[in-house]
């Protein structure tokens, strides 16, 4: 008996999807600014929670104690290639990204980085999706995911919510630890009670929240000082507790806002 061997054609990990590289450079008027949630139209500022609203005034904070361990978490995502798929008469956009998220713990005078946590992604749209990671080169494996969005920025988009929910689960982590106190990048996402503390640190403002008459007062603040305590609440997200902080006095030149930054707590957190 004879046994010939047929060459076995290698299966694509796109499947049906035919795939080109698009040819423009990935950072090419697509990289949008996304080191933010974006702002719920619903979301309502409640003025009345530390000092009644036609009292509002710069507030000096008093003495507290510190915490023996403080935290910093953080994440960077990229575009690293961008696709353009085709399905048929139909076309979908994609791209390979990867992120990266890490933290910082200072204690006793000393700073420590942690293990950043690092994932590769490939992103699909207009719904596509893929049932295997893709391989490419040695060792480099793209988890992928799935998006209905047809815009050619929802990989980013896409990469931009996965980083954030990595933040997420490493700052739960890291604040469920007695005397610790985990600063986020960005607002807050997890209401959750912890053993430790919690908050969330806005340096780009893109939203203020106050009404008119108020946003004098920020202006008017000093380096160290703060705004009243205000409540966030909206039908989508939990009640946050927030406040604006000048840390540094603005340079000649720098805008009235300059060194200003918003934080927020959990409601479950206390004020």
């Amino acid at each position: 008996m004879i046994h010939v061997s047929l060459p076995v054609e290698r299966m694509s990990p796109f499947g049906e999807l035919q795939v080109r590289l698009d040819p423009w450079q990935v950072d090419y008027g697509t990289e949008l600014p996304l080191d933010h949630v974006e702002p719920d139209p619903e979301e309502a500022a409640v003025l009345d929670i530390e000092l009644p609203a036609a009292e509002w005034r710069p507030v000096t904070p008093g003495e507290v104690p510190t915490p023996s361990r403080l935290v910093f978490v953080d994440g960077v995502r990229r575009i690293e290639a961008r696709l353009i798929m085709r399905r048929g008469e139909g076309l979908c956009h994609g791209a390979f990204g990867s992120y990266a998220v890490g933290a910082v713990g200072i204690a006793d005078g000393i700073a420590s980085c942690g293990q950043p946590r690092v994932e590769r992604l490939v992103v699909i749209g207009s719904g596509e999706s893929l049932l295997a990671s893709v391989a490419v080169g040695r060792g480099l494996m793209y988890r992928p995911v799935s998006t209905l969005d047809t815009d050619p920025d929802a990989s980013l988009r896409s990469i931009q919510e996965q980083m954030r929910l990595a933040e997420e689960r490493l700052g739960k982590e890291l604040a469920n630890a007695d005397d610790t106190l985990v600063i986020v990048d960005g607002p807050l996402t997890f209401e959750e009670p912890v053993r430790g503390a919690a908050v969330g640190y806005i340096k780009r403002i893109f939203k203020l929240y106050l009404p008119r008459e108020h946003l004098g007062l920020l202006a008017r603040l000093k380096a160290g000082e703060r705004t009243p305590l205000f409540a966030l609440r909206s039908s989508r997200r939990f009640v946050r507790f927030s406040w604006f902080v000048r840390l540094a006095h603005p340079h000649l030149g720098d805008s009235e806002l300059a060194g200003v930054a918003r934080l927020e707590v959990s409601e479950t957190g206390g004020g």
